[in-house]
């Protein structure tokens, strides 16, 4: 049988004399006349009919609109087989349908996009809006006492609870909560058989981080170190707080502790560049200022993870009896651990100790903008001053200052005036 173009209404069927059929079937479809070659079908988008199912690919045509494109092809057991070229609407606008659908996609992603934007305004309201909000008084109760709402809810049945709001101080008596299904302020001040629960914390609180802990708050990454969840009161673990990012394991100072989470993306964040401090102790022999100043903020500092730049702030050296102890300190730790990494530049400082009021060991204070995985000591090893100490003074605006090693502070209002600026 010769190949053959057979028109029907709405319908056309392409017939070859290799048993190879092609199905179409439309609002519209314009036949060209039988000929001997498959060269009129690229008037359809098809450059050939071949006996295996082709890849589905979409066919559009200005002056031919097609509903559904089927071919029909041989199988190998004799049997004919179908295959979807192409599923499309009619269109009469001589579009490509792939283009219209790639606009339609951009549409839906910046109709999303529009409302992802908008969920972030709304949550980075005030905090302190937020915790007026009104809750179930077992809930707030609950979380404030640390204890179960069960255990919340059999205490206010009980009568034992009252409160007052935290504004009001009008001197009127307490006000007894005496169903669960109450509705109170969170940073309501909670009174249990007359006494008074803890304050709900401040959004953001200061911990200074002792050596040899990991910025973890549970026991997952290591079931023999300490975490930052041994240390963290259980009052707090109830509003959410969590570390602001990490500091290594053997870097001490500043780490904050926050209960807003967008708060903490903007903390951590690189393009809102919120600076962090810190204080290296390093080996490798006198410190030359312009040279080090040079590297680290014009020409950038080359490590496994990129160029990173810092700010210098001052350099200080160590007088000799102080370098030999935290060298001595240093060696021992290490020793103590079974670390085999110690660098050989800093054992050599320890044997080139010499009777000269000055040490080789300096203070270095700089400042960065990122917070890579120990990034602030590879930089300065790779300027020739491997970092034995190393403490982080200031996060942005909220300053480690005179805080004991292992303690907690609230942060003061300037502080958080600052960090609510960010969510602005």
């Amino acid at each position: 049988m010769n190949n053959a173009i057979i028109a029907s209404g709405a319908n056309l069927l392409l017939l070859s004399s290799s048993r190879n059929f092609l199905l179409l079937s439309g609002a519209t479809a314009t036949a060209a006349r039988s000929t001997s070659t498959f060269s009129s079908f690229a008037a359809f988008g098809f450059s050939h009919v071949s006996s295996s199912p082709p890849r589905p690919r979409s066919v559009f045509h200005d002056s031919i609109h097609y509903q559904n494109i089927k071919q029909i092809y041989n199988r190998d057991d004799g049997r004919l087989g179908t295959t979807t070229i192409c599923n499309v609407r009619t269109h009469s606008s001589g579009i490509d349908i792939d283009d219209e659908k790639e606009e339609k996609k951009e549409r839906r992603r910046q109709i999303l996009k529009e409302k992802k934007k908008n969920k972030n305004k709304k949550n980075t309201k005030n905090k302190k809006q937020q915790d007026n909000e009104m809750f179930r008084a077992e809930r707030v109760v609950a979380t404030r006492a640390c204890i179960s709402r069960s255990e919340a809810s059999t205490i206010i049945k009980s009568r034992k609870v009252a409160y007052r709001e935290i504004d009001d101080d009008s001197g009127n008596p307490l006000t007894p909560i005496r169903t669960t299904k109450l509705k109170i302020p969170m940073n309501a001040i909670i009174y249990i058989e007359g006494k008074p629960l803890p304050p709900i914390p401040p959004s953001l609180i200061v911990y200074h981080k002792p050596r040899n802990v990991l910025s973890a708050m549970d026991e997952k990454h290591s079931q023999t170190k300490k975490h930052l969840g041994m240390f963290l009161p259980e009052s707090y673990k109830k509003f959410g707080m969590h570390p602001v990012g990490r500091l290594d394991y053997d870097t001490s100072g500043l780490i904050l502790f926050s209960r807003n989470g967008d708060l903490t993306q903007r903390l951590l964040h690189p393009k809102y560049k919120i600076e962090k401090e810190y204080v290296a102790t390093v080996s490798g022999g006198p410190v030359n200022y312009d040279t080090l100043k040079q590297k680290l903020e014009v020409d950038g500092v080359e490590t496994t993870e990129g160029v990173h730049h810092a700010k210098l702030v001052n350099v200080e050296e160590i007088n000799r009896n102080e370098s030999e102890l935290i060298l001595k300190n240093y060696l021992s730790h290490k020793e103590n651990q079974g670390m085999e990494e110690r660098d050989e530049r800093i054992i050599s400082a320890s044997k080139d100790l010499d009777s000269s009021d000055d040490g080789p060991l300096s203070n270095i204070k700089l400042v960065v903008q990122e917070g890579k995985y120990r990034m602030v000591r590879r930089m300065l090893a790779n300027c020739g001053h491997p970092v034995l100490e190393l403490k982080r003074e200031r996060h942005g605006e909220v300053y480690l200052n005179d805080l004991e090693i292992g303690e907690f502070r609230d942060c003061t209002e300037d502080e958080l005036h600052w960090a609510e600026g960010l969510l602005r």
